[in-house]
């Protein structure tokens, strides 16, 4: 009996050589999970902004995005408005300003990288006079024209489109 023993292992041994050499070890694949580095917004200004000709009934844009490296595991991204009453984004990246206002957007990387980019979206004014009045007790804000709008919570105030004071 004690005889045998040996000889039952040495024979499993081989059986186990002979299986591994005729099937193969597979190796366990491992692919690891490449992150997003980097988010762009490739569509704004050198200011991070884009100008929408509201009165003019341009109220929509499509924010390019690049998502980077070509090969990460998730290149989804999200969008968000600061102020989703007034400018909105859908899932595509499509801003809609639904009133003479201002917002920003930011997209973010949903692979838990948390890169991201933003862009101030601005409506285009004309050039006139400002003739705006600010109640503090109602905060509110009342005027004449269109070269002023709120966005967020700051008075933007454009001449030419070249100025903006706070």
């Amino acid at each position: 009996m004690k005889k045998a023993i040996p000889i039952i292992v040495i024979v499993g041994i081989i059986l186990a050589i002979v299986a591994i050499g005729y099937f193969g070890v597979k190796p366990i694949i491992h692919n690891p999970t490449i992150f997003v580095e980097s988010v762009q917004i490739t569509n704004k200004d050198s200011d991070g902004a884009i100008y929408l000709d509201y009165n003019n009934g341009q109220n929509t844009v499509t924010l390019e995005v690049n998502v980077r490296p070509l090969d990460a595991s998730n290149r989804e991204v999200r969008f968000v408005s600061s102020s989703s009453d007034k400018v909105s984004v859908n899932k595509d990246g499509v801003v809609t300003m639904h009133e003479l206002a201002g917002a920003t957007i930011t997209v973010r990387a949903t692979d838990g990288s948390n890169r991201s980019d933003t862009v101030k979206i601005r409506p285009i004014l004309s050039s006139e006079l400002v003739n705006i009045a600010y109640d503090f007790e109602t905060n509110t804000i009342s005027g004449e024209g269109n070269n002023y709008f709120l966005e967020e919570d700051k008075l933007v105030v454009f001449a030419n489109n070249d100025f903006m004071f706070q």
